[in-house]
Order: structure tokens, then sequence, then C-alpha cells
């Protein structure tokens, strides 16, 4: 089984909004894998602030992402 990057098709070059949104997936994966690290690591506490500041980094990567277009 292998992982293909969604900028790899076959026969064609992907949309640069293809591009942008598999980046965009990817930091908002990692970024909440590690606000959940950080929760398990830190406690309860932490990891309910480092959850809100990283869910408000994401939410603003992707307003900002639409509203450029």
């Amino acid at each position: 089984m292998s992982t293909r990057s969604p900028c790899r098709w076959p026969g064609s070059t992907p949309p640069t909004g293809l591009a942008a949104q598999a980046i965009l997936l990817a930091v908002a994966v990692n970024t909440g894998s590690k606000a959940c690290l950080a929760g398990w690591v830190g406690g309860r506490a932490i990891g309910l602030r480092t959850g809100l500041a990283s869910a408000l980094a994401v939410a603003a990567a992707l307003l900002a992402r639409y509203w450029a277009g």
C-alpha cells in the first residue's frame, strides 16, 4: 500500500489550489496531533490552551486561504 501525493496526478498538472489544500490539510492534522500530545503530556489545562490556540491558528489559515481565492 502506498500513499500518493495529491499533487502528482498522472498525465496532468494539478491546479495550484489543490496543492494549497493538501498543505493546509497536512498543517491542520499536524497541529491537531501536537495539541493532543501537549494535553497528554502537560495535563488538561495545557491541552485546552494549546488546543484553543491551535484551532484559532488553523481557522485563520483556512480563512486566509479562502479569502485569497
